[in-house]
């Protein structure tokens, strides 16, 4: 039981960004308390992950501990399609509406959508 306990422990989680990817900014906050880096895969480019993930990896041999990486990958973008005729769709509480994929709205409360909701 004493070595289930030993691995049970609280992690201090860092979103890594522009204002934390500065390799001596990024050791700071480890060195501070932080046990594991997130990154938002929303925003930036590949080649920022990439050099986020190297300088993660360099801090973690320098310190000689483990850092885990929590990659917070983007969800899927869910848009509506084409109004019927451009027109304006006022919501008001307690109103029902439906979400049908498509583009084109059949101008009811059920509202098309880029995204096949049925999978």
């Amino acid at each position: 039981m004493a070595h289930i306990d030993t691995l049970k422990r609280a992690r201090i989680l860092a979103t890594i960004g522009p204002a934390t990817s500065d390799p001596a900014m990024l050791e700071k906050v480890i060195r501070a308390g932080v046990n594991a880096c997130r990154l938002n895969f929303s925003h930036g480019s590949f080649e920022d992950r990439v050099e986020q993930v190297k300088n993660i990896r360099l801090i973690e041999k320098k310190l000689n501990r483990h850092i885990p990486i929590v990659q917070d990958l983007q969800g899927p973008k869910i848009r509506l399609g084409q109004l019927k005729d451009d027109m304006k769709y006022t919501i008001h509480r307690d109103d029902e509406l439906g979400l049908t994929y498509g583009i084109e709205h059949d101008g009811g409360n059920n509202l098309p959508s880029q995204y096949d909701l049925s999978d």
